[in-house]
């Protein structure tokens, strides 16, 4: 778990760089300075950031794989649709930070996102239903 929060929530660090790098002048911005990021680092930072989201998909992924003999099917089942689910929400939001259509703050804009907040249900309701069907 905390390999994946953390891929995740560097993905989300260099998501938020990124969007600053690709859409703030330089010349406008007093603080752009002391940020330590050239205009030029744009790519740099969506390669890393998209590696990152990669990385957190595979620790879930090998997490899952460990877990194939302890969880019931079902469970099992419902947490791969999850991590496609996952993956497919940090990858989108890539996508938008690419598109230039990303907002500033990429945690604000998860809790906006119809798909991310989709994603986010249905992870609480399979983590919901993963512990009531291990206690039955």
């Amino acid at each position: 778990l905390m390999g994946y929060c953390l891929a995740v929530f560097q993905s989300m660090a260099f998501l938020k760089r990124h969007v600053e790098v690709t859409r703030v002048d330089p010349d406008q911005d007093h603080l752009w300075a002391a940020r330590g990021y050239l205009p030029g680092d744009g790519p740099f930072l969506m390669a890393a950031g998209v590696g990152a989201a990669s990385v957190s998909a595979l620790v879930f992924a090998l997490y899952l794989h460990d877990r194939t003999a302890s969880l019931p099917w079902s469970v099992l089942a419902a947490l791969w649709v999850v991590w496609a689910g996952v993956l497919a929400s940090l990858l989108r939001m890539w996508l938008l930070a690419a598109r230039r259509t990303m907002s500033f703050d990429p945690v604000m804009f998860a809790l906006q996102d119809r798909p991310t907040l989709v994603t986010a249900v249905v992870a609480l309701v399979v983590l919901a239903g993963s512990s009531i069907f291990r206690a039955a």
